[in-house]
């Protein structure tokens, strides 16, 4: 099964050059660790496996390409925990949710910085996240977060002027806001493809165009694929929403959709109205609205 690939994607295709997607699974094999996804998920725990243990034979297998997926067709903002510090508060307690929000905060860094010493353009720009109410109904929808950033002497959110709001964001449609500035953006996809060709660098072998057809369980599960399948000493599902096919999670999740944008380039017209950083910009509705610049 093959998905549609969004702009996203064929930018990131382009600029690799059209390297050849990585062969189907059609043997039975042998691994440590099987990981299924070929997402941001399972190709981030394929790199951290190796980085861990290089020894490691680690085999993914991937439905459609790397980064074929919701990794690959997102709004490409690489948001911190900040913004839900109430709810990780009431599950683990206020010194553990400090920490969570700080380990999130050092992994956006982390995560332009893995990019610079990989060689992996995905476009990384930490210029914050804007944080706004798009009418009168949605304003204060962030009062409850900054309060308790600062019972726990937090200062992740900067407070902004509506006029100040307004100016960052090159629009008046925004009657407040505030500012964080421990936020990137980056191209999604590029990130995806990065990603695959650190963990191929790493001896990770990976498997494109090979669905999960059934997973057996036990001491030594098995995952199969139509012609093939890995029998390793541990799986990692890394599937996103696609594991809401599986019984076990199908009453769980519910898949929503996003839908994206893309203006023809309009470079000369962003510098006019001041929109010329690679801030992420959102809303406080239930389905956030959000925007951001691309490089072109």
């Amino acid at each position: 099964m093959t998905t549609h690939r969004g702009f996203w994607l064929k930018e990131a295709l382009a600029a690799e050059g059209g390297l050849a997607p990585a062969a189907p699974l059609q043997v039975d094999r042998r691994a440590d660790v099987c990981i299924v996804g070929g997402g941001f998920t399972g190709l981030w725990t394929a790199i951290h496996l190796k980085t861990l243990r290089p020894s490691l034979d680690i085999v993914l297998i991937e439905r459609d390409i790397c980064g074929g997926g919701a990794s690959g067709r997102n709004g490409g903002f690489a948001m911190t925990w900040a913004s839900k510090l109430s709810t990780i508060v009431k599950i683990c307690g206020a010194q553990e949710g400090l920490r969570l929000l700080r380990a999130s905060q050092d992994a956006v860094r982390a995560l332009g910085t893995f990019c610079r010493d990989n060689g992996i353009d995905a476009h990384y720009r930490p210029d914050g996240w804007l944080w706004t109410a798009a009418d009168e109904s949605q304003n204060d929808a962030w009062a409850d977060i900054v309060t308790i950033h600062e019972k726990l002497g937090s200062d992740a959110f900067q407070s902004l002027t509506p006029a100040e709001v307004q100016r960052r964001a090159a629009s008046k449609g925004h009657v407040a806001g505030i500012f964080e500035s421990a936020v990137a953006t980056v191209q999604p996809a590029r990130l995806a493809r990065g990603l695959r060709k650190a963990a191929l660098a790493r001896g990770v072998t990976i498997h494109e165009n090979s669905p999960m057809t059934g997973l057996d369980k036990g001491a030594t599960p098995r995952v199969r694929t139509a012609i093939g399948s890995v029998t390793a000493g541990k799986v990692v599902l890394s599937m996103g929403i696609w594991a809401a096919e599986m019984p076990e999670f199908r009453r769980t999740m519910v898949p929503v959709s996003a839908d994206m944008i893309a203006t023809a380039p309009m470079a000369d017209r962003l510098r006019e109205i001041g929109l010329t950083t690679g801030i992420a910009i959102s809303d406080s509705s239930m389905l956030v609205s959000y925007y951001r610049t691309t490089l072109d």
